[in-house]
């Protein structure tokens, strides 16, 4: 129900894509850095307001063509 909440919450695909994927860890140093972006994240809005990511555009695809050394067209290079 949580991760539910919370991926109702993302303004993005992406976004909601990494809600969903989200797995608890039980490694030590790997929840103190979490908690630890959480409290800068938190500290951010708070003092700056919301940020939208609404208009974000997911280049996963291209990145990875980009990997594998072919080129890009260009509407793909604006996007980026």
């Amino acid at each position: 129900k949580i991760i539910e909440k919370l991926t109702e919450k993302a303004s993005s695909g992406m976004g909601k894509h990494l809600c969903r994927t989200l797995e608890p860890s039980t490694d030590l140093e790997v929840i103190r850095t979490m908690q630890v972006q959480t409290r800068d994240a938190l500290t951010r809005l708070f003092q700056k307001g919301g940020i939208s990511f609404g208009n974000v555009k997911d280049i996963r695809g291209s990145l990875k063509r980009l990997e594998i050394g072919s080129s890009l067209g260009i509407l793909e290079i604006l996007a980026v």
